[in-house]
């Protein structure tokens, strides 16, 4: 079992267990987003809806997102 399919299966598992709501606040490179700590590719630093606001809103964003637990 690759890492990526490791990460999709703890997903799944967290997903029918406590809701679709919940997921990782760690942010680490290569494994979680760097703004809201979503998963990401290894060579990716933003997850794709992050990605695209950056494309849309620019320096218009947040300086800094913090995430509440």
């Amino acid at each position: 079992m690759t890492d990526e399919d490791l990460r999709e299966e703890l997903r799944r598992q967290l997903i029918r267990r406590v809701g679709g709501f919940f997921h990782n606040t760690k942010k680490i490179r290569g494994v979680t987003c760097s703004v809201c700590a979503g998963p990401v590719s290894p060579e990716e630093e933003l997850c794709s809806g992050c990605a695209k606001h950056r494309v849309e809103f620019g320096d218009r964003l947040a300086d800094r997102v913090l995430l509440l637990t």
